[in-house]
């Protein structure tokens, strides 16, 4: 099983973002079904290593400086600055036990595929998907197993994932995730190409022509 994530916050001492970024804090915000947001500041390192760890699909663990006890909760949005990279701001998203969630975990190809050793390759259409489930039911990621892929029509479709138990997928249902891809140079070398005649075979030819004229005008 995961390593718990747990991150560490404090209730936001100041209203200026810039201001709480200038003496190392991130701002961020956290909200729930029912619940008023709550702004909260954390350190650069912690927050980073969280985000790294948890992503935008995996619980963590929220300790609030001030308050009794822990809750559950997912990253909803992380802002980061365009140039260094740096988190600027986070979002989370309160979550509660026995409460139905929405989340999005990515799909990830597992396996290899036959037509890769025939120079044909894997296109995979849908990189996210969007999922409906209890809290506990939260997959990391969902496997696709690439092995079925045996020829140039070979796809998988969302008809053929292997969604976990308590999971409901809420993309539409229709499509593929999968498809094998042809490289132009492999069609080429599959084509029948039609006998060019040297020069060689075409003189015998024409030889051969004139000799069955010559033989009809005799």
């Amino acid at each position: 099983m995961p390593e718990t994530v747990v991150l560490q916050a404090s209730p936001r001492e100041s209203a200026k973002a810039k201001a709480l970024r200038r003496e190392g804090w991130v701002p961020g915000v956290i909200y729930g079904r029912g619940s008023e947001a709550t702004s909260l500041q954390f350190t650069q390192a912690q927050l980073e290593r969280a985000v790294l760890h948890a992503g935008t699909n995996r619980l963590l663990t929220l300790s609030i400086t001030g308050e009794e006890g822990t809750q559950m909760a997912l990253f909803r949005d992380v802002q980061r600055d365009p140039v260094s990279r740096a988190i600027l701001h986070v979002d989370l998203y309160s979550v509660v036990a026995g409460q139905v969630i929405t989340s999005t975990v990515p799909v990830v190809l597992v396996g290899e595929a036959p037509v890769t050793q025939e120079g044909m390759s894997v296109s995979q259409l849908v990189s996210e998907l969007d999922i409906e489930c209890m809290p506990q039911d939260l997959p990391n990621a969902i496997h696709v197993d690439v092995s079925v892929l045996v020829d140039e029509n070979s796809a998988i479709a969302f008809s053929d994932l292997d969604i976990p138990l308590g999971v409901t997928v809420l993309n539409p249902p229709d499509g593929d995730i999968v498809r094998v891809y042809v490289p132009r140079a492999v069609e080429e070398e599959e084509e029948v190409e039609e006998p060019i005649l040297g020069y060689g075979e075409a003189a015998s030819e024409s030889d051969a022509a004139d000799a069955a004229e010559g033989a009809e005008a005799e």
